[in-house]
């Protein structure tokens, strides 16, 4: 039934489960895929400490629990809307799904503009059964390949019949043809956007990567009969090309010109395909480089690969030391000095000792 009326939002459900298991949900469709199960101990304490993940995510801790990876689940929800360039979704009695639709990390649901808003764009849209896959940083590798389309697997098992897919993220709509999805089934939302859904389809989110996700885009890229005991590269990641913006070496040089005598080659990941990348880690002995996107191809490595990951002192994500213990590689890391003005501090650039480095590596190697 098409509702004509666009009101704009009055509250909000911090979670998606908030809304579906409440007595205003109108959810006709539930089905789990994988149930919640522990994230094993040694994987919860980080080198750098006990219980890194609610350090490293603290202003989100009351939302998730870093300990079990979730529950993965599809739901649908009738008579949703979504709107504009992030997706935002609406529920039926006119309340935002916050954790579905923030806006910028640490984003607290007061502050979603739509909440501001004294009128909404008319609908522009009417669909009968949508998928939704939008996502806050889908324009970065990472999320988009770890958190985004695994959720494709969500909607594959559920076996949902999907006439449309809405994805805030243009850049890779190559990448979700491959995995079987066509452009003329795409909905790229923009400032304007007001879609009504009749059926609303959600594949879960995730905040620890389970490796169901990783294993399903690696599936994808390696072949069966690939040949994993040609493991001889030895691989250096920079982020000093012109598309990065931050955490780059700034004694780059010094470091790659002593690696490069080790064996080592540097590569610019965003000029190579995700094939080429799947084949290429698949193949490598030791893989160093700062922490970033780049590391996100680790999901390709195979057991015993070296990995050193390099962070600056202020910013330590944890996301590749998981992805390594997922695959058995034997990682390590550096906590180097950060370089930078910005209060944003993941945008701070790195600069390495490079003594302590040199001493490192030939104790590692």
């Amino acid at each position: 039934m098409k509702n004509k009326r666009n009101p704009i939002p009055v509250g909000f459900y911090r979670r998606l489960e908030d809304f579906i298991f409440s007595e205003k949900s109108n959810m006709n469709y539930f089905k789990e895929i994988y149930p919640p199960t522990d994230v094993p101990k040694h994987i919860q304490e980080f080198e750098l400490g006990p219980n890194v993940y609610i350090g490293l995510w603290s202003q989100i801790e009351n939302w998730w629990n870093p300990n079990y990876f979730e529950q993965a689940y599809v739901t649908v929800l009738e008579q949703a809307r979504v709107v504009g360039k992030r997706g935002s979704i609406i529920t039926s009695d006119n309340k935002i799904i916050h954790d579905y639709s923030y806006e910028w990390v640490w984003q607290n649901p007061e502050e979603h503009t739509l909440l501001q808003e004294k009128k909404l764009h008319p609908i522009s849209m009417y669909l009968k059964n949508a998928a939704i896959l939008t996502l806050t940083f889908t324009n970065n590798y990472y999320h988009w390949l770890i958190d985004t389309i695994p959720r494709l697997h969500l909607l594959e098992k559920s076996g949902l019949n999907i006439e449309k897919y809405i994805v805030n993220s243009p850049k890779e709509l190559e990448l979700l043809n491959l995995f079987g999805v066509p452009s003329d089934k795409i909905i790229v939302p923009d400032n304007k956007t007001h879609l009504q859904v009749e059926n609303l389809i959600i594949p879960s989110q995730y905040y620890v990567t389970p490796k169901w996700a990783c294993d399903f885009i690696r599936n994808k890229f390696l072949p069966p009969n690939i040949n994993f005991e040609k493991r001889n590269k030895k691989i250096y990641i920079t982020r000093n090309g012109i598309g990065t913006a931050s955490r780059k070496i700034l004694n780059e040089e010094v470091i790659f010109n002593f690696l490069q005598k080790e064996g080592f080659e540097r590569y610019e990941l965003e000029k190579i395909s995700i094939a080429d990348k799947a084949k290429l880690f698949s193949q490598a002995e030791f893989v160093i480089g700062p922490t970033g996107a780049g590391l996100t191809n680790l999901i390709f490595c195979n057991p015993g690969t070296k990995v050193i990951e390099i962070f600056p002192s202020n910013f330590v994500p944890p996301q590749f030391y998981l992805i390594s213990q997922l695959y058995n590689l034997d990682y390590h890391h550096l906590l180097e000095t950060n370089v930078g003005t910005s209060n944003v501090t993941n945008f701070h650039d790195i600069f390495i000792n490079e003594s302590r480095f040199f001493e490192y590596y030939q104790n590692l190697k």
